[in-house]
């Protein structure tokens, strides 16, 4: 995950999130195609002892195009896209 300090603007040009919460998730369809990493802002949600990710609205996609990735790879190419997208705000990888 990715904590944001900031303002991101949705591509709508209505909706702002502040210092939102960034889940990244990898699609790899096959080794032919580009792997991609997608960053959703969202909230934590708590069921009892369950925490799940509930995701609101997706913020960027980014294609990774070396042979099989790791998670790792997938997240650090999601930093770089979105620091690139949203200069004026700080991402820091979380745990």
């Amino acid at each position: 995950m990715i904590q944001s300090l900031g303002i991101i603007k949705d591509s709508n040009g209505v909706t702002e999130y502040a210092n939102p919460l960034i889940n990244v998730y990898m699609n790899s369809n096959s080794k032919f195609v580009p792997t991609i990493g997608v960053a959703q802002v969202g909230k934590i949600v708590t069921q009892g002892e369950t925490e799940s990710f509930n995701a609101i609205a997706q913020i960027g996609t980014y294609e990774y195009t070396l042979a099989n990735p790791s998670f790792e790879e997938i997240q650090n190419a999601v930093l770089a896209g979105l620091e690139a997208d949203y200069p004026e705000v700080t991402f820091t990888i979380i745990p």
